[in-house]
């Protein structure tokens, strides 16, 4: 867990190399051959050096944040048996799916509405309702993809779970309470059912994103569970 994000840091230096490459050889072929269109391959290096940095910068941000985590007093730590790790990868796929079919409802609905007003704005309305229709597919796929691959990942997790105020280790998974513009929104125990239910929103420029993770509390800290909430940062 030391090396989480160990391999988007090493995305991020292999495009490191990459876009340092676009950009030398870019000018370079530019003062050998006077092809002004060696510039565009250098402004490309220039983008993809900045993407490395940002991919490099966040990812070394949140390895950070996870072994002050894992580093700090643990309020709840622990490996889930087989029993209660199928039982969170059913809880936490079947509220993934859930969340995911709003968004894509919502995405959906407007391509509809635009499609359907699109003779109040456009002249050609069936090339407007032709791309209504593709942004409405592509989006549908997208949803398909990001969700097989977060239901596929639950099935190569580990069982640790580690929890205290900074964030919450969970199957692989880490989110942070301690970074800017992301916040613990709900902390709730099902008593009945033994699940303790977070849920985790960061600031987006679409508006806040929800990230829930459903915990099966084993006995040893179903007695101390209201101490636990009492403990973490709820906004």
């Amino acid at each position: 867990m030391k090396n989480h994000y160990l391999k988007p840091k090493l995305f991020a230096l292999a495009l490191l190399v990459i876009s340092l490459g676009m950009i030398f050889g870019g000018f370079f072929m530019e003062s050998e051959t006077f092809d002004t269109n060696y510039f565009g391959v250098a402004f490309v290096g220039i983008f993809l050096f900045i993407m490395a940095f940002v991919t490099f910068f966040v990812y070394n941000g949140l390895q950070r944040k996870l072994n002050d985590l894992l580093d700090a007093t643990p309020l709840m730590a622990f490996v889930l048996t087989e029993q209660q790790a199928q039982r969170a990868i059913e809880e936490n796929n079947t509220a993934l799916k859930s969340y995911n079919k709003q968004i894509w409802l919502i995405i959906v609905f407007f391509c509809f509405l635009f499609a359907v007003t699109g003779p109040l704005f456009v002249e050609d309305w069936a090339l407007w309702a032709m791309i209504c229709l593709a942004i409405a597919v592509f989006f549908t796929f997208v949803f398909l993809i990001a969700t097989a691959y977060r239901v596929n990942r639950f099935k190569k997790a580990d069982l640790n779970v580690v929890l205290n105020d900074k964030g919450i280790y969970f199957m692989g998974q880490f989110y942070t309470f301690k970074m800017p513009s992301v916040w613990l929104s709900q902390a709730e125990y099902d008593p009945e059912k033994a699940l303790l239910t977070l849920m985790v929103t960061a600031a987006t420029t679409a508006g806040p994103a929800d990230s829930t993770v459903i915990i099966p509390i084993p006995d040893a800290y179903k007695n101390k569970i209201e101490t636990i909430l009492a403990e973490l940062p709820t906004v």
